[in-house]
């Protein structure tokens, strides 16, 4: 019977270490669960997407990064960035759509927002405002707690052939006008707004 004991009792001690262990690996995040959705035609957005959510990742936070289309509820996430590649002088639609059918828990947790195009050169004067600008339609949804805009990626391979002889039109040569310093450090500059403890009244 002393014996049987012993073993219930070591058992039970196995038990609750293995649950104060996990609870401890649940407590060392406390940086939030941070959701990063991307709405894109090329790719390019993507590549985007995923340099952000490393950075996050470097800060010890637990990231998942989904296209749009395939994008979880935001339930459970502390805050949410959502990008868009800009066609046309817009979002894409898919990624309005979300934050309109996802806009009353939006409104509850920090959220950011960032855009690629291919006229949004890093530098030119004037960039900030015109990155702005192209968000108004997804500001008007929620408020972000940060924004910009970032050059894109032209490859006329990916594009149909109207979008082509626009291109040719426009006459913007085929080239990535990605700056990934410029999104890295934009991503570090953001996290403390984005990070668990900020979340909206």
């Amino acid at each position: 019977m002393l014996k049987i004991k012993k073993i219930l009792i070591a058992g039970i001690i196995v038990l609750l270490a293995g649950q104060a262990s996990f609870a401890g690996s649940v407590d060392m995040n406390e940086k939030g669960k941070i959701l990063v959705v991307y709405a894109t035609k090329s790719g390019s957005t993507a590549e985007v997407a995923q340099a952000i959510a490393e950075e996050f990742r470097a800060q010890n936070a637990v990231v998942d990064v989904f296209e749009v289309k395939k994008a979880s509820q935001p339930e459970g996430y502390t805050a949410v960035v959502v990008g868009s590649a800009i066609r046309y002088g817009r979002w894409l639609p898919d990624a309005i759509k979300y934050l309109k059918t996802h806009k009353d828990q939006l409104s509850r947790i920090p959220i950011a927002y960032f855009n690629c195009g291919i006229f949004l050169v890093q530098g030119k004067p004037g960039q900030k405002e015109e990155a702005k600008k192209y968000n108004a339609p997804a500001e008007e949804i929620v408020k972000p707690v940060a924004e910009i805009g970032f050059g894109g990626k032209l490859d006329f391979g990916k594009l149909n052939f109207w979008e082509r002889q626009l291109g040719k039109i426009v006459g913007i040569p085929a080239g990535d006008y990605r700056d990934f310093n410029v999104i890295r450090a934009w991503a570090r500059e953001i996290f403390p707004k984005l990070s668990k403890g900020q979340v909206r009244p």
